[in-house]
């Protein structure tokens, strides 16, 4: 049956305006109320002391604008965070600028209010986007906001700004870049390409978003050129991207209670309720073996899911390369990472583009498929709620076992779908409008 035929009657301009802004709403009031009264136990945050004289640590933030001091002093950059982590190389270029702007440690909380608005503006983004793109009934569309709203004031938002997560920004250019990347007219692909370049600059895993370019169908040239571009930059900084992976310590054992990787799903299964940080030592002694199956299982995963998630089964999300975008960026993102080895929860915060491009896919089907992409943005918004609920009190949460492995599957569901949406894109030509 042609598509057009399951399409209702659009929300009217108003309407879509006053839904649009209800994400971005919700998360500017839970974000400064949380900035404001420095509750972030409610959220199942565990806060960092705060090194800069403010309510609030921005631990990570503080990093940077401590190495911009050292560099404006000539000491040694490398040594230079206030609570004595190893040293990452992705501090040095942000630091560089502000240490030729003259900006220190001083300018912590201001820089990190900065961030908390970036991650207020890529929540816009993606609640206009979906307003503007939709193709479902009001009613429909109030569900998507309403989704996208809760999932933007999850445990791993309010992480990312408690640290002052330079991700926030990667996060709101990301946001842009997808949304912009596919956009019809050409000056605004140049915006979203600028975007994207911009968001690997601040964060080198950011080259993921432009994994729709990488297909059979032509991409467009901005895409395209956005994709050389982060690529090259990568390429020359592989050292500082091997270097940051390792101070990371991607490859060390840990549970899905700080982290997230498709290893955490067994480490968790295999330890004993409560769950802590670190799984049980009959885990760890055999966490190599752990993280090769894990990272195979989750590539044959990817491949069943480009069998399953065939063109015929997909129409809705072939027809708005918004959607497509939205889904096949966000996860492209963080599917490498979860397979490689593990990450911080705030970089959860990546699942919003793609639950917003599922919440675009459901709204423009109906019947099986309509199920299909319901099903996975509910797995979506598991993922993103069950991320990050580090502890029990005083007044916070800690989930149980049972609800940290659901996350895990959800996640898992999430990341292995998107991957397979972009391997069908790679091998054949029947993906319609996506780049």
């Amino acid at each position: 049956m042609p598509e057009a035929s399951h399409e209702r009657p659009a929300p009217r301009p108003a309407a879509r305006l006053a839904l649009a802004v209800v994400p971005a709403v919700t998360a500017a009031v839970a974000v400064g109320s949380a900035l404001r009264t420095n509750a972030w136990t409610a959220w199942g945050v565990w806060p960092m002391e705060s090194k800069i004289g403010s309510g609030t640590s921005f631990a990570d933030l503080a990093n940077i604008t401590a190495t911009a001091q050292c560099i404006s002093r000539g000491w040694d950059y490398t040594t230079c965070d206030p609570y004595g982590r190893l040293f990452q190389p992705y501090v040095v270029l942000p630091a560089r600028v502000l240490s030729a702007l003259g900006v220190g440690m001083s300018a912590t909380p201001a820089l990190g209010l900065a961030l908390a608005c970036c991650y207020v503006v890529g929540v816009a983004v993606l609640g206009i986007a979906v307003a503007r793109h939709w193709r479902g009934s009001l009613a429909g569309l109030g569900a998507a906001a309403v989704v996208l709203a809760l999932a933007s004031i999850a445990p791993p938002a309010m992480l990312a700004v408690e640290r002052g997560q330079v991700e926030l920004l990667t996060f709101a250019l990301v946001c842009i870049g997808l949304v912009l990347l596919p956009a019809r007219r050409g000056w605004l692909r140049v915006v979203g390409a600028v975007a994207a370049v911009a968001a690997v600059v601040t964060k080198f895993v950011a080259v993921g978003a432009l994994a729709p370019v990488v297909q059979r169908r032509r991409p467009s040239w901005p895409a395209a050129a956005a994709l050389g571009a982060a690529a090259v930059f990568c390429v020359v900084l592989l050292p500082d991207v091997i270097q940051a992976s390792r101070a990371a310590r991607t490859s060390e054992p840990g549970t899905t209670r700080p982290q997230l990787g498709a290893v955490t799903l067994p480490a968790t299964w295999l330890s004993a309720d409560p769950i802590g940080n670190i799984p049980d030592p009959s885990v760890t002694e055999h966490w190599g073996v752990l993280l090769t199956i894990s990272a195979l299982a989750t590539v044959l995963a990817v491949v069943v899911a480009a069998v399953l998630l065939a063109p015929s089964r997909t129409t809705g999300l072939d027809g708005q390369p918004v959607a497509r975008w939205l889904v096949v960026g966000g996860t492209g993102i963080l599917l490498p990472v979860y397979v490689l080895g593990l990450a911080h929860d705030y970089r959860l915060v990546f699942v919003l583009p793609t639950l917003a491009g599922l919440c675009l896919w459901a709204g423009a089907t109906r019947g099986r498929e309509q199920a299909v992409a319901i099903a996975l943005a509910v797995c979506a918004l598991v993922a993103i709620a069950t991320g990050a609920a580090m502890i029990a009190s005083p007044g916070g949460f800690l989930l149980p076992r049972a609800g940290l492995l659901a996350g895990d599957i959800a996640l898992f569901v999430t990341l292995v779908a998107g991957g397979g949406l972009w391997l069908r894109g790679l091998l054949t030509r029947e993906v319609r409008h996506v780049a």
